[in-house]
């Protein structure tokens, strides 16, 4: 069984009262549920056991008059769908009372069941419509809130900021004084000036990483969304943004770690090789000279075997410290297998890369390693190669650098060999 429409006429007039009356039994009269009173105060004494689904409101009562009786009304059935009853000659003050928030009017004299049935049914889906759109903005300022995200609504002709939410201010470190009025560009995308995606370029809507301006001159890696939009008649660019410099943090992290030894914090393999290939392009484009070092640590199976890996751990570390203190900046040390590593010597020939190699070599020869309470003594063996931009390519430089450390180590270890292409 169908629920009743539960109808409150707000109207002092008992001949139109009866007329309603009249008029919904005419209609249906199990369909329709009315409840009549005659001033503003006998409307909302109802409150207490009347719930109406439309209310039919009379703007001239006596205990109130015109437009005010509307927002009286609106102020006690916030949500409740608004039919005002007008005479002919006031029909101006009924269009008034739909701007201001009625959903409908009907002309008094003009009344009939299906001018009454049309007026309650458009009055109620329309006040369902608003009820929605209002509750759908809740929820996008709840959203927009939870998420923490800038928002700017601008001006398109001169990118003006017109309005800006908390969130944007605390970003920006500035006061509503200081943005309201600015030019977005001033925040935001400031190399982007004359080029923005919506008015120059003329996209749709723009997603991109950029960098916001704070007042203190500070730069904050943002996400910005920005679009053209219609508010209350008038083109305006929204632009949210989100401040992703953690998730930059993160990646910058992330990289590291993708491109350094764990055990050591030196290049792992992958940084070494990618590395390598750059030099090797240098090289061959300005005929500038690159020398190879390989390193291995003599008998270092004994030091995991007797001490156990947690002390052989110590030791590469420690190794690779005082390797990298006889190093330039602008050398590359990396590990490229268990106890094995690689120096990149840029601007290095092959007589200048021996040398290092050896003072590397009486370096760790010369100290003594601590871990595990035990002083330990290391040794490595090196192999030298120099690459030649006329016949070398990667592969076949890095194979000359082996061959030359399995021949120091084939020679008693301990020592240090090099191999001319």
């Amino acid at each position: 069984m169908r629920r009743q429409v539960r109808l409150l006429l707000v109207e002092d007039s008992k001949t139109y009262s009866m007329l309603i009356k009249g008029i919904l039994q005419e209609m249906a009269k199990d369909e329709y549920l009315l409840r009549a009173v005659e001033t503003v105060g006998q409307a909302a004494a109802t409150l207490q056991d009347f719930d109406p689904d439309a209310i039919l409101l009379d703007l001239f009562l006596p205990d109130s008059e015109g437009l005010d009786t509307l927002r009286r009304v609106k102020n006690i059935f916030s949500n409740k769908a608004i039919v005002v009853l007008s005479s002919l000659d006031d029909e101006e003050t009924a269009f008034q009372a739909i701007r201001e928030g009625a959903q409908d009017y009907l002309v008094k004299s003009e009344t009939d069941p299906k001018t009454m049935e049309r007026a309650i049914r458009y009055a109620r889906e329309r006040n369902q419509i608003e009820q929605a759109l209002l509750q759908s903005q809740k929820l996008v300022r709840e959203l927009l809130d939870s998420i923490q995200a800038g928002i700017l609504i601008i001006e398109p002709t001169d990118h003006r900021i017109v309005d800006a939410n908390s969130v944007a201010m605390e970003m920006f470190k500035a006061s509503p004084q200081e943005v309201i009025g600015s030019v977005c560009h001033r925040f935001v995308c400031q190399d982007q000036l004359g080029r923005c995606p919506i008015t120059d370029l003329g996209k749709k809507s723009d997603n991109s990483e950029q960098q916001l301006r704070q007042s203190d001159g500070r730069l904050l890696p943002i996400l910005k969304t920005v679009a053209q939009v219609n508010l209350d008649g008038r083109e305006r660019l929204v632009e949210s943004f989100l401040d992703i410099s953690s998730l930059k943090k993160m990646e910058e992290e992330l990289r590291f770690l993708s491109l350094t030894d764990e055990l050591t914090g030196i290049a792992n393999r992958r940084q070494f090789m990618y590395t390598a290939s750059l030099e090797v392009k240098r090289a061959r484009r300005y005929g500038h000279a690159i020398a190879l070092i390989n390193v291995d640590v003599d008998e270092f199976k004994t030091v995991n075997d007797s001490l156990g890996h947690h002390a052989g751990d110590l030791v590469l570390r420690k190794l690779t410290q005082l390797i990298s203190q006889e190093l330039r900046d602008s050398d590359l040390f990396g590990r490229v297998g268990g106890e094995e590593f690689a120096i990149i010597l840029p601007e290095t020939d092959l007589k200048a890369a021996v040398e290092v190699a050896d003072r590397l070599r009486v370096r760790v020869q010369t100290h003594t390693f601590k871990a595990e309470g035990r002083h330990i003594a290391c040794t490595i063996s090196l192999g030298v190669a120099a690459f030649d931009p006329q016949s070398d390519d990667l592969d076949s430089w890095l194979k000359r650098g082996d061959q030359a450390l399995y021949q120091a180590k084939g020679k008693g270890r301990n020592r240090v060999e090099a191999l001319e292409a």
